[in-house]
């Protein structure tokens, strides 16, 4: 069986209770993914920068951003941030298409 990519999902509620992407890693874990939630509850945008890096560097196939509109402001920060430094490209999710920043990267 060939190895399935790894998945990075990204939280950026201020604190861990984000049941909704907790049950999305469960659901990769359980058919063979590997599966990896980073909790970005600082409201410091300055530690951007270093999430942009650790991602680089990790390699991940899929970078998934999990957004709730009174963080939309930091993800379009990460998410440039990562447009910037890392050959992911941006995949515009539903219903954010006329906005200035998608959410979701995937390496092809």
């Amino acid at each position: 069986m060939a190895q399935k990519s790894s998945t990075l999902l990204i939280s950026l509620i201020n604190n861990t209770d984000n049941l909704g992407l907790k049950s999305i890693h469960s659901s990769l874990l359980a058919r063979g993914h590997d599966s990896h939630i980073l909790f970005y509850t600082s409201e410091d945008l300055s530690y951007i920068p270093t999430v942009a890096h650790f991602i680089s560097e990790q390699r991940f196939g899929i970078v998934g951003i999990s957004v709730m509109s009174p963080f939309f402001d930091l993800a379009s920060r990460l998410s440039h941030t990562l447009q910037k430094r890392t050959n992911y490209p941006i995949t515009e999710p539903i219903g954010m298409s006329n906005t200035k920043s998608g959410g979701v990267f995937t390496q092809l």
